[in-house]
């Protein structure tokens, strides 16, 4: 197995617990602790580093002046959606923590947030743009709670 594939499933699994905190609690002293350390973003931000710091000088060219014709290859090999997919990784569990931090701060029912998170793990943007759809809407249909 190459480092690409080991690092690629050490980082899905190693992110699985905050997820979960995330999901299952995230008020909790844990939930905080993920929320506010970002140790799961960490975690797989230290991986993309140890691929991609090496490369830097051969990869800033492509990616300071973005093609199509010339990323597709580079995306289309072992190395080049691994470090595509840390960067989803990462970038998930920070929309996914933005958004668990708002609809704490809304007051917003646990299964809905529940909902938006697994839409996030699944299809990132998605769930970040659900959530905002969301808060377009009257604050008792997210809470739950009857207006006084």
């Amino acid at each position: 197995m190459s480092i690409y594939a080991q690092l690629f499933a050490v980082c899905n699994l190693a992110v699985l617990p905050f997820w979960l905190v995330l999901l299952i609690a995230p008020a909790s002293t844990w939930g905080r602790f993920v929320r506010k350390w970002i140790p799961g973003v960490v975690l797989v931000a230290v991986g993309y580093a140890v691929l991609i710091l090496p490369q830097i000088p051969e990869l800033l060219p492509l990616v300071a002046n973005p093609k199509l014709d010339v990323l597709l290859p580079l995306l289309g090999t072992e190395q080049g959606f691994v470090l595509l997919w840390l960067h989803v990784l990462a970038f998930d569990q920070l929309a996914a923590i933005w958004l668990v931090d708002r609809a704490l701060d809304r007051g917003a029912n646990r299964l809905f947030v529940a909902v938006l998170l697994v839409i996030t793990i699944l299809f990132g943007p998605l769930g970040v743009l659900s959530f905002w759809i969301s808060s377009l809407l009257p604050s008792n249909l997210i809470t739950g709670r009857q207006p006084a």
